[in-house]
């Protein structure tokens, strides 16, 4: 996780309060920095396709769709279809978007 929100596990244990970064519980929702929290991806098991995982961010001051996408790997319009914004134009601050 720390590799993939660009931080390091020390970091995502503080702003979690966990003590032990080794003990994590399937499902458990943990906040990363930047107004992100990194939603639970559903295991994969023999008989279940895997499920991609999603991440809930905040909208900041200067966000716009095009930078969340390039941030993220993704493009605006998976954004906007993920959040069912008919605009991708008009997003507000404080907005919670879920990121394929």
């Amino acid at each position: 996780l720390a590799r993939q929100w660009d931080t390091d596990v020390q970091t995502i244990a503080e702003l979690n309060g966990i003590k032990n970064p080794n003990l994590l519980s399937i499902g458990q929702e943990l906040r990363v920095p930047g107004g992100v929290t990194a939603a639970p991806s559903t295991p994969s098991t023999p008989s279940t396709p895997s499920t991609p995982s999603v991440a809930v961010y905040t909208v900041q001051a200067g966000d716009n769709l095009l930078t969340l996408a390039r941030r993220w790997g993704t493009t605006v319009d998976e954004i906007a279809r993920l959040n069912g914004i008919s605009n991708p134009n008009l997003v507000r601050i404080g907005q919670e978007l879920r990121i394929p």
